[in-house]
């Protein structure tokens, strides 16, 4: 009999290996099983005939594939090293979304890697420009384009001539045929790092095609990857497509010309199908990408200082948090989808788990606790208690969340949306974990019921999660010693008929009935008294209001967690509140709750979330919510409550998160609410009669503000917020906001639906872009961007409509005078003129020309020559670092430059010539540039559009330079 996926994973990852042995040829030995290097047998077939291999994953999901990346490049140096270089390449994702540019982009960082590991750690001032252009190009530019400058320093003209260019007017420019035909740099790599040596080259997350004659071209004929020389290629992409399409761009590529570099192969585009693999090759690589998911745990709670555990201590809470997931994993149908695991799914009819939800039952069940029960159970994943803001519990769900965003990123856990053919480790897992046929089985199994400990029955069909763990469960004789059982979705008629008090026990601390049918609690509800987690979520069909008095919840003395979400006909009681000194989380959205008793939270001494969601007749919240003085997260929503109590939030000092939503007669909030010195993060969506006016000045400690705007709030301004961070608004009808002089300020973000604001000024914020849909907002008119020292990037290759007034200046500050004096002159000659012509105006004064890295042939034509917008624009370049005193001949050196200039149309100007000259003449596109600036990165396309040009020879300290204009 051939043992599961599951058991296999089992013995692997507990180390009780079967004793069976295979030949290892490349020892010419037999060995166990076990200790087969993973995938070796398929890496040694695969690579016989094909230098290069493309990793695709397994399926259109590309499952598995950062896993196998690390496999297959062990196997192939396992095989054919060890290699005296291996380059690693990663394409960030701003390249990755430039489709036009990413193979340039690539030609480059595999160029830089080569450069960088010949040089060993000392880099030559070269590469180290190099890197640093193709750096700052990369960001300022989305990786929409890449600059001809770099491609000539870093690849030579030869490459532009056979791979183009992303400008192809490059060959156009005078100083083309003066470009070096090979760069120094590139010479260097053929000529000394792979000149005798053997390489493999890695390139990781490749998201578009790409053409590999590029590489070709970079490491020369007599290099390439090859089955004789050892020199291999290992390209990791995120799809089966990406291969596809590379491939036909290099044919398409062959045809079109007759280069010497163009006679790669179809062994070059060899992506490998796992297809089904055998049990345990299976076992193998879910045991490998549970390691690479500990690792990543591991690497990411070390540098959040949240952490001080090993690497196989996470190994262990990463196999058993994924075991446990199977207990959620839907049974397969023939004719099913696999339906994952996802974190929004509130509001779905679906049962689908959330990770939130997930994560709770880690935490509930131990697998991310406080405490060690035995060496082999699973210890603390939370840190212990610090003095600190955070709590243990909260805690404990951060690090939950890493390992749940670990999982999903080694395919051990499915990510949204999953194709038909999605492979995960839960998945496999799934198809070796025991079944049950129907709940009866719970307390008819007899002996063999002792060793059940994790249960759940999804749509009627059940399984257990239990090998390996009978022994270290404390067994009561003849009772069933289960510690969670899940019924989320069960709806057959046996769950009325079941007998629960028949498995209930004293080891139970999860307990899921969601969605499911039943009319009332379950009878023996008050046995469990060791409960940490009771989900009610979405029994619409409960009613409480004829249960007995102290009802079942009052004797859950040791409840963490209650979930009663959307359970309508719900009455709680001042009982029910009793005993809850445990309690953390409570989540009472669409309850149908008119009131809560007056007592309800006076021993919630713990709470640290609450959830008061779409409670739609409650009125008022009971004077015991201000004792909940652990309180971190308040969730207030479309309730009728019209105040707060006074005193709510002084005994908060705790308080992250406030989240009021669609609260339509709430008109006030407390002015209590500044003693929540640690409240970081409001949520302000549609609380149509709450005046926001002078909310501010009670929330000097807030970073992150979210608002969603209603018909009657029109403007917003936050002015000088000493504390905000991130900033967020939607709604359909604001028109105006003002966040100036929020000097942390560093993010803002805005919803596609905001389609009447007009005016936006964020002068004086750290912000260093604005999100490409800023722009392009249907009514946006005016945005000012003053004093925004920070700022780096605009998206204007993203740009399809452009405000009519556009101010963006990042000088020292935003009370410059000349700056004042020529918006106030260009404003009005603008208006002016757009009586006539629905023509834009925009003045950008910078320190850096790399703001228009972004700003390609595409931009220019759309925005420009074939659009309307930018008709009018002022653009002045002026460095701080080279701004200077005065000189004292000041007048001998204007008048100089008039004599000799050969031009009728050249003048020398002085400052209170020039802002008289923009008033007369609104309709120019205008460029004043620094003659320090000798080569004025980024502005290639914006002076293609330019009708007049002024370079500036000398900066003054207090007034324009004297100039020449063009």
């Amino acid at each position: 009999m051939v043992d599961s996926v599951f058991q296999l994973v089992d013995d692997l990852v507990n180390e009780r290996i079967p004793g069976d042995h295979v030949y290892l040829e490349r020892i010419g030995e037999y060995v166990p099983w076990s200790q087969v290097p993973a995938l070796e047998e398929k890496v040694a077939d695969w690579s016989k005939e094909d230098p290069v291999i493309w990793n695709v994953g397994m399926g259109a999901a590309a499952s598995f594939a950062p896993t196998l990346r690390r496999l297959l490049s062990e196997r192939i140096n396992d095989l054919y090293g060890p290699y005296e270089h291996t380059i690693r390449v990663r394409l960030t994702p701003a390249v990755a979304a430039g489709c036009s540019a990413a193979q340039h982009w690539l030609a480059v960082e595999v160029l830089m890697e080569m450069a960088q590991a010949a040089t060993r750690e000392i880099l030559p001032p070269l590469l180290r420009e190099l890197k640093q252009l193709a750096s700052e190009e990369s960001y300022r530019s989305y990786g929409s384009k890449i600059s001809d400058k770099l491609m000539f320093q870093a690849l030579g003209r030869e490459y532009v001539e056979i791979f183009g260019s992303s400008d192809p007017s490059v060959q156009w420019d005078p100083d083309y045929g003066h470009q070096p035909r090979t760069s120094p740099l590139l010479q260097m790599v053929r000529e000394g790092y792979l000149q005798g040596k053997k390489y493999l080259l890695l390139v990781e997350n490749l998201q578009v095609p790409v053409s590999l004659d590029v590489l070709a071209f970079l490491v020369g004929p007599g290099k390439r990857p090859s089955i004789y020389q050892q020199n291999r290629w290992l390209i990791s992409a995120v799809s089966r497509d990406v291969c596809n399409r590379s491939h036909r761009i290099d044919q398409a590529t062959r045809q079109a010309t007759s280069s010497r570099w163009f006679n790669l192969s179809s062994e070059y585009y060899h992506a490998p199908v796992l297809g089904r693999l055998r049990p345990r090759e299976g076992a193998v690589l879910i045991s490998e990408a549970l390691w690479d998911a500990a690792n990543s745990i591991h690497r990411k709670l070390r540098i959040q200082e949240q952490q001080q555990r090993d690497l196989k201590f996470w190994f262990h809470v990463a196999q058993q948090c994924l075991y446990y997931s199977v207990l959620y994993h839907p049974q397969r149908k023939p004719d099913a989808l696999f339906r994952p695991i996802t974190k929004t799914s509130r509001t779905s009819p679906t049962p689908v788990v959330t990770s939130d939800e997930l994560v709770r039952c880690w935490v509930a069940e131990g697998l991310l606790s406080s405490s060690v029960a035995s060496p082999t159970d699973i210890p603390a994943a939370a840190a212990s208690k610090k003095e600190s803001n955070k709590s243990y519990y909260r805690s404990a769900y951060e690090v939950g969340e890493v390992v749940f965003q670990a999982l999903q990123e080694y395919s051990l856990l499915p990510i949204c949306p999953v194709p038909e053919d999605a492979a995960t480790g839960a998945s496999k897992i799934a198809e070796g974990v025991p079944g049950l046929k129907e709940l009866a089985e719970l307390y008819d199994l007899d002996d063999k019921g002792k060793q059940l400990r994790w249960v759940s029955f999804l749509d009627g069909r059940g399984r257990h999660v239990s090998r390996g763990w009978g022994e270290q469960t404390p067994i009561i004789p003849r009772e069933v010693a289960m510690t969670t059982l899940v019924l989320r979705g069960h709806t057959n008629t046996s769950i009325a008929a079941f007998h629960f008090h028949k498995v209930w026990n004293s080891h139970l601390h999860v307990l899921d009935l969601s969605y499911t049918k039943i009319l009332h609690l379950p009878p023996g509800l008050c046995q469990l008294v060791n409960l940490r987690l009771l989900s009610l979520r979405g029994c619409s069909k409960l009613d409480t209001s004829e249960d007995e008095t102290p009802g079942p919840l009052s004797y859950l003395e040791n409840l963490e967690v209650l979930d009663i979400n959307s359970v309508p006909l719900l009455v709680l009681t001042r009982e029910d509140g009793r005993n809850k000194s445990k309690l953390h989380f409570i989540d009472l959205l669409g309850s149908k709750i008119s009131t809560l008793p007056s007592e309800f939270f006076d021993g919630m001494s713990s709470l640290e979330e609450l959830i008061l969601g779409n409670c739609s007749k409650l009125e008022e919240l009971p004077h015991s919510v201000v004792k909940l003085s652990n309180l971190l997260v308040l969730h207030v929503e479309g309730t009728m409550i019209t105040n707060f109590p006074e005193d709510t939030f002084e005994a908060m000092q705790r308080l992250e998160t406030l989240k009021l939503i669609n609260n339509s007669k709430l008109s006030s909030l407390p002015r209590s609410l500044s003693e929540a010195k640690c409240l970081r993060e409001l949520h302000i969506y549609n609380c149509i009669s709450l005046s926001l006016q002078d909310l501010w000045k009670l929330l000097s400690y807030l970073e992150d503000l979210y608002i969603e705007t209603w018909k009657a709030l029109k403007d917003i301004k936050i002015h000088e917020h000493r504390n905000l961070r991130t900033f967020s608004l939607s709604g359909p009808c604001i028109r105006r906001l003002s966040l100036r002089g929020c000097s942390r300020l560093k993010t803002v973000n805005f919803s596609d639906d905001l389609r009447a604001l007009e005016d936006v000024d964020l002068s004086g914020t750290a912000i260093e872009e604005v999100p490409p849909n800023l722009p392009n907002l249907p009514q946006l008119r005016k945005v000012h961007l003053l004093n925004v020292q920070c700022f780096k990037r605009f998206p204007w290759h993203q740009v399809v409509r452009f405000p009519k007034v556009f101010y963006l200046d990042d000088s020292a500050s935003d009370d410059n005078q000349f700056l004042k004096i020529h918006c106030q002159q260009r404003t009005c000659a603008a208006e002016n003129y757009d009586r006539e012509e629905r023509n834009n105006t925009a003045q950008i004064n910078i320190n850096d020309p790399g703001l228009f890295h972004s700003f390609n042939s595409d931009a220019a034509n759309k925005l420009v020559k074939e659009g309307q917008f930018l008709q009018h624009f002022i653009v002045q370049v002026k460095p701080r670092s080279v701004r200077c005193m005065e000189p004292k001949n000041k007048s001998e050196i204007c008048t100089k430059i008039q004599k000799q200039s050969p031009y009728l149309d050249v003048h020398s100007f002085e400052v209170s010539s020039i802002v008289p000259m923009m008033k007369l003449q609104p309709k120019r596109r205008h460029v004043e540039i620094s003659a320090n600036n000798q080569y004025p990165h980024g502005l290639r396309h914006l002076l293609s559009v330019t009708k007049s040009i002024f370079i500036g020879m000398i900066l003054l300290s207090d007034a324009l330079p004297n100039s020449i204009i063009v």
